[in-house]
Parts: C-alpha cells; sequence; structure tokens
C-alpha cells in the first residue's frame, strides 16, 4: 500500500519517545498477514519508492516483529496480542542507537543509548517505571540517580569531565532534603539541608552545570559554605 490508502496508516505516536523519528504507523486492527507501507503516492511508484512501515497483525492485534523506517534509521519492535513484547532495537547507518525490552507492554530491564558509538545513557525499568538511571558524556558518567520526577528517591549525583562527584543531592519520595557541592579536588564547597524555594530544577538527566541554588531559595534549614581546605567559612540558617 501507499500514502494514497490513508485508511491502513496514520501519523505515529504524536512524535513521543523513541517514535519522534518515524512520521507513520500502521491504522490498528488491520486484516491477519503481514503490511507494507510505501513512501509513494500512487501504486505504481511502489518499485522505486522505499519502505516506511513493515509489520503484521492476528486476530486484528499487531503481532509479531515491526520495523519504522526513516531514511538511514530503522526502528525494530516487537508486539504480542497487540502490546510491546520483547526487544527493541534502534539503528542509524546500521550502527546502534537505542536498545530496550517490553514485557506486556511495559518497559522492563535496562534501555541503554549511544552516541556517535559511544555509551549515553543507560536507565533501568521495572514494570514501566524508572527505577535509576546514569549518563554519559563522551563516553564518562556526567549524572547519575533514582527514579524520575515526583518518583526521584536517594541520591544522585553529577560528575566532572574527570570522573570527580562534583554535586550530590538527596531525595526522599520525590523531594529534595540535601545537597552537597565539591571542589575539584573532592573537597566540600557547601552543604545545604532543609526546605527549598524551587527543588524541582536542581537535577534532571540533561545537567549542563550545577549553579541554581542561592541561600535565599533556601525556606527552612542551613547553609553551610567551605573553604578550599574543608574549613568552614559561613553558616546561613532560617
Amino acid at each position: 500500500m501507499n500514502l494514497l490508502d490513508t485508511t491502513f496508516y496514520k501519523y505515529s505516536y504524536d512524535g513521543e519517545g523513541f517514535f519522534s523519528n518515524y512520521k507513520y504507523t500502521l491504522q490498528d486492527s488491520l486484516s491477519p498477514g503481514e503490511w507494507i507501507l510505501y513512501d509513494s503516492n500512487t501504486k505504481e511508484d511502489l518499485e522505486n519508492s522505499e519502505v516506511l512501515v513493515v509489520g503484521s497483525f492476528k486476530d486484528s492485534l499487531r503481532n509479531g516483529e515491526f520495523q519504522y523506517h526513516n531514511g538511514h534509521s530503522i526502528l525494530t519492535l516487537n508486539y504480542k496480542n497487540g502490546l510491546l513484547h520483547g526487544t527493541l532495537l534502534e539503528r542509524i547507518n546500521n550502527e546502534v542507537v537505542n536498545q530496550g525490552s517490553y514485557i506486556q507492554g511495559r518497559a522492563n530491564g535496562a534501555f541503554i543509548s549511544y552516541l556517535d558509538g559511544k555509551l549515553l545513557s543507560v536507565s533501568l525499568y521495572t514494570n514501566d517505571t524508572l527505577t535509576c538511571w546514569l549518563q554519559y558524556s563522551d563516553g564518562i558518567i556526567s549524572s547519575s540517580g533514582y527514579g524520575s520526577g515526583e518518583n526521584r528517591d536517594g541520591l544522585y549525583k553529577i560528575y566532572s569531565k574527570e570522573g570527580g562527584v562534583i554535586l550530590d543531592a538527596y531525595f526522599s519520595k520525590g523531594t529534595l532534603k540535601r545537597y552537597r557541592r565539591y571542589y575539584a579536588d573532592g573537597t566540600i564547597k557547601e552543604l545545604v539541608e532543609g526546605i527549598f524555594r524551587k527543588p524541582e530544577y536542581l537535577l534532571g538527566m540533561d545537567i549542563i552545570e550545577p549553579l541554581y541554588f542561592k541561600p535565599s531559595e533556601l525556606l527552612q534549614g542551613c547553609w553551610y559554605t567551605y573553604d578550599e581546605h574543608g574549613e568552614l567559612k559561613e553558616v546561613v540558617c532560617k
């Protein structure tokens, strides 16, 4: 089928997640067998057109391997009874950029991303919930943490290019409780404990520089500042 057969395909997933690079997907509830969507406007052009989507249906449900194409990018997914089930693999120019796995429609296990052949991130999921993650820059770890958003729980860390910790922060049930900043040699620079005005923008998975808080943003608690030798310089409590 081709792009004139609008009954059989739709725009893909509103650009979310792994599907952001792939414009089309097959309609739900197609008849049994393999379906192929081509990048053409007439049936006469099929021989010279590119494949956009390949997938099979059983009992009107997605079943087995689906492939999504966009130029040199190919996203391969597996379905069982209409649900994502099995491996996810995305390649660009035949080089793996994303991989992971699903069980009965839920992300489970490690999802790994690469950039220019180097490790970019590792995220561990349990029943569709992000439990912990690592991010890398040029193959060197840059940040790590547990959960995300309101589910952040545990210690988050940001690392220098040399691999040393330059900031760590402790969350409990999504709420920031404490964070510490360090000098390049690992000596503590700041220790802050309490209740913060805007804790939501301290840590995420896209941190560039951890220069976010000022003492004025501490609503309740104490702010300790140290010199390069680890000697306490100043205490601000509210």
